[in-house]
């Protein structure tokens, strides 16, 4: 355990621990670099491989937070469900178009009515 020593209730040394091996309940400095360890505990960086003390890799850089994302333009349009062309109700040359067209229509078939009578 780290701190609980046979010698002293605890460490003195801020560094020093009770758990080292073959220091068991003696307060000792955890081993350097390139010593020989047992367990993490036992190294002064944490990282025991091998049986050897060795140095924590390098952590990788932080990746580039991203920037503000740009607006994108977008094309907004109408779908009709009748699937024909939509006409705006403030115009009212559609009207005019629609009431003409029904006169000729009404003049044509009038037309080839009346032939047909004589």
């Amino acid at each position: 355990m780290n701190n609980v020593c046979c010698e002293v209730q605890q460490c003195e040394n801020p560094g020093d621990r009770c758990d080292i091996t073959d220091f068991r309940g003696f307060c000792v400095p955890p081993f350097d670099v390139g010593e020989s360890c047992q367990k993490n505990s036992d190294c002064i960086t944490n990282l025991c491989l091998f049986n050897i003390c060795q140095v924590p890799p390098t952590p990788p850089p932080t990746p580039p937070t991203p920037g503000l994302a740009t607006p994108t333009p977008v094309i907004i349009g109408k779908v009709d469900r009748s699937g024909g062309c939509h006409v705006a109700p403030e115009s009212t040359s559609s009207g005019w178009l629609l009431w003409s067209l029904v006169g000729v229509l009404w003049l044509r078939r009038r037309t080839r009515s009346g032939s047909r009578l004589v």
